[in-house]
């Protein structure tokens, strides 16, 4: 069975965006390494006025700084 990983990019907004994507970016390998066949991720615009929010307006330019890691 193939398993993935889909990630909404969520963080509260006491979290800086880049610790955020470097923990991000340490989960997705940390999949990769348990066997995950793949990741995908939310897409949102940046609406900073909720607990939670989401971080990535762009997934495509995210998913390429992933494959060349």
């Amino acid at each position: 069975m193939d398993i993935g990983l889909f990630h909404q990019i969520w963080a509260s907004p006491g979290i800086a965006d880049q610790e955020f994507f470097a923990q991000t970016v340490a989960d997705v390998q940390l999949a990769e390494t348990l066997g995950f066949e793949s990741c995908s991720f939310g897409e949102h615009h940046f609406v900073r006025a909720k607990a939670f929010y989401g971080r990535l307006s762009v997934p495509e330019v995210f998913i390429a700084k992933l494959a060349a890691e």
